[in-house]
């Protein structure tokens, strides 16, 4: 009734109903990710032209390579047993069952033992970085048993638990994975640190993963319809390490950074 203009932000994909509709009802819609606009667009028919993608930032001051506390990270090096010449496969993130790290585990435990032809097998570890809650207790002790039961050296994988310094932990890691193959999310910030730390990424080809990872520029995308998740991992994991790709961080600072997040915004606001 006051003739006021309004902007509305989805930032899940809520199940559809009257109720999230509220989502789609201002002048202009902000989603994190192309994947969430084009959910919209599927489940409430909102239009393309009241769509704007802003993808969230990611404080490039504490996510910077240059800033890291050093002794902490030769602490947690020394710590989980990481050679100067190791190849690092790392996950970041807490631990349910959505986030699929038994794929993760199944695919590193069939790189140690070569099934893909990837090369000094022996030097490849695995860091779990994040805690499990009290209800998903039962899944970690799995995990852990996963673990110990397909690795003859379960040393070699490594269950960090939850750790406050992130971007000295992924300053450890020679590529990130995403091992979540269930349920897209609607972004996927982890990923996003990962890149402007310029580590490069492995993730499934769907939801928010999509707006992130260029596959074979910073990263590689498996394939959403891959029929064995746990080959295609081992696969692009392989990839990666062959790949040796680079100059990952100024292309994040460009997509990620917080100056870039504020302009657009500011030029959602502005345009109405």
């Amino acid at each position: 009734p006051l003739g006021l203009k309004w902007i509305t932000y989805a930032h899940g994909a809520n199940s559809v109903s009257r109720y999230s509709a509220v989502m789609t009802k201002g002048d202009l819609t902000v989603t994190p990710s192309r994947f969430l606009a084009d959910y919209l667009k599927v489940n409430y028919g909102l239009a393309e032209e009241k769509i704007r993608v802003i993808n969230p930032a990611v404080d490039s001051a504490r996510f910077d390579p240059a800033k890291l506390d050093r002794a902490f990270v030769e602490e947690k090096r020394r710590a989980w047993g990481i050679g100067p010449n190791d190849f690092v496969v790392m996950a970041v993130g807490r631990i349910p069952e959505v986030k699929g790290y038994d794929t993760l585990i199944r695919a590193f435990a069939r790189l140690k033992s070569n099934g893909p032809a990837i090369k000094q097998s022996s030097d490849l570890k695995l860091v779990i970085v994040g805690d499990a809650d009290k209800n998903h207790q039962s899944y970690l002790a799995s995990l852990r048993a996963l673990a110990s039961s397909l690795i003859p050296h379960p040393s070699s994988i490594i269950f960090a638990g939850g750790e406050a310094k992130i971007p000295e932990c992924l300053s450890i890691a020679s590529v990130v994975v995403s091992s979540n193959t269930k349920k897209p999310e609607s972004f996927g910030l982890s990923m996003a640190e990962a890149l402007m730390m310029g580590r490069p990424v492995v993730a499934k080809a769907f939801g928010g993963a999509l707006d992130i990872v260029r596959d074979g520029v910073d990263g590689i995308l498996v394939p959403a319809d891959a029929g064995d998740p746990v080959e295609a991992f081992a696969a692009a994991i392989e990839k990666v390490r062959e790949l040796k790709l680079g100059g990952i961080r100024p292309s994040a600072l460009a997509r990620f950074g917080t100056g870039t997040m504020i302009r657009r915004t500011v030029g959602v606001y502005a345009e109405i």
